[in-house]
């Protein structure tokens, strides 16, 4: 039987959490069954149902599995398997074994447990009520989209906010509608503050997004080569990106605008309602760059101030500049005092695998490798360059989701690695084998395997 909206909203209220990941699921959480969206024609979309079919019926294995290999070799490659969650029916009693308070499933199999409540579609229903819920709020809502920084940013910014409000933010990098559908109903009653990150993986989704979330401020990171072969074309992914902007001029909202990204610069926006940061960025936040030994130092020139004021980091790499000037300038409009800004960001650590430095077993190691693209990747490369250590490696695996532009941004790549002179290089996946350099590097061509080392198959 078909439960009340009205019903599964007040769940909603009273819950926890809302998951959309079974093997994320804590006791009091309230799981609900997300699918991916079925590919439109061909093989691809029957390959999803043959595997939704077998999915819906064997997936109570690979919890199992996961369990039993906690303790071997291959613990990280089941839990990478375990992550792909085609449809969440399948993975209801997983939730509930977790200690789900209920699951929220749109497919009979999964209802036949009492304490899963069927409706007609649990993704639709998800968004419905969260957009319901969205317009009782009467806090700030910012929205940080990008195509790159988007994660490093939102850090920023939540660290700089906290210095004055209760805030809450999205955790990690889980920036899709379901996720920020679920943490709307995060926020309590002494929430003051929402930071969003917003994923835009093709034309009209930072739109859908900003539909949803309704963002009152808006930060875009920087505009440039990320999920082309969703958006089709360079131009796509500025159409796609500027989303949030035409959202916020409609909307009456505030836009933070990079003025160190070339193509943002050039755009109009909402007058009266933009506030610009970068380097130079007249009437807006200005910054520089002091150095990076390997952490950002920075100098920042409040207006209105006869002396800058100095930031030291726990970022490592110059590149993270403009992402500190983003999270000032969110801070300045929205009233925190700047000793309080400061503080917040000097406080702020790196979120894992983003602009961190780790020690271990006697190297340091440099880790810049969440959602890498050509753009950030660029970036990280030329911020290695410039350090001065007697003895440089740089490992690199393979930039997803480019189209045709794939090989020759791996070409360029390497190029680049290879201009820096005397380091040493290892390239792993099928992009960058088919790219490689018979001179420099070593290749391999699948990735690296969790279970002992690199796979056979190299060169160099």
């Amino acid at each position: 039987m078909l439960v009340d909206e009205e019903a599964i909203y007040q769940i909603f209220l009273r819950a926890n959490a809302i998951c959309i990941r079974a093997d994320e699921t804590q006791p009091g959480d309230v799981y609900v069954a997300t699918r991916q969206k079925m590919p439109a024609r061909g093989l691809p979309r029957l390959i999803w149902v043959l595997f939704r079919f077998l999915e819906m019926r064997l997936a109570w294995l690979i919890p199992a599995l996961v369990r039993l290999g906690a303790r071997t070799p291959w613990a990280h490659d089941l839990q990478r398997i375990a992550a792909f969650q085609l449809d969440g029916n399948a993975y209801a009693a997983e939730a509930l074994r977790r200690g789900a308070a209920c699951a929220i499933v749109d497919h009979p199999i999964a209802a036949r447990d009492p304490r899963c409540l069927l409706v007609p579609d649990a993704n639709a229903l998800l968004t419905r009520l969260a957009q319901r819920h969205r317009q009782t709020l009467g806090i700030p809502v910012i929205g940080i989209p990008g195509s790159v920084a988007k994660t490093t940013t939102k850090d920023l910014v939540r660290a700089v906010l906290a210095q004055q409000y209760r805030v809450i933010a999205t955790p990690g990098n889980k920036n899709l509608p379901a996720h920020i559908a679920g943490l709307l109903f995060a926020v309590r009653p002494d929430t003051q503050a929402l930071i969003l990150e917003l994923g835009g993986h093709g034309p009209g989704t930072i739109a859908r997004l900003c539909e949803l979330a309704a963002p009152t401020h808006g930060v875009l990171t920087r505009v440039g080569v990320a999920h082309l072969n969703n958006y089709g074309s360079v131009e796509g992914i500025r159409r796609g990106k500027w989303e949030l902007v035409d959202y916020l001029d409609k909307h009456g909202g505030h836009f933070f605008a990079n003025q160190d990204d070339d193509w943002i610069r050039a755009q109009p926006t909402p007058a009266g309602r933009t506030t610009p940061y970068g380097v130079t960025a007249p009437g807006g936040v200005r910054g520089e760059a002091i150095g990076a030994d390997p952490f950002l130092r920075a100098r920042w020139f409040p207006e209105g101030e006869s002396a800058s004021r100095e930031i030291r980091t726990q970022l490592v790499g110059l590149y993270n500049l403009e992402n500190v000037l983003a999270a000032i300038a969110v801070g300045e409009q929205l009233g925190v005092p700047r000793d309080q800004i400061v503080a917040g960001i000097e406080a702020c650590p790196p979120a894992e695998n983003r602009s961190q430095m780790v020690t271990f077993g006697g190297n340091t190691f440099i880790l810049d490798s969440g959602s890498i693209n050509p753009t950030s990747l660029s970036a990280a490369l030329a911020n290695f360059a410039g350090l001065d250590v007697p003895r440089k490696l740089v490992i690199l695996a393979d930039m997803l989701r480019l189209g045709s532009t794939a090989r020759q941004e791996h070409v360029n790549a390497i190029a680049q690695v290879r201009a820096m002179g005397a380091v040493e290089a290892v390239f792993a996946g099928p992009n960058f084998w088919q790219a490689r350099d018979p001179a420099f590097g070593r290749y391999f061509r699948g990735p690296p395997c969790a279970a002992g080392g690199w796979r056979k198959t190299r060169q160099g």
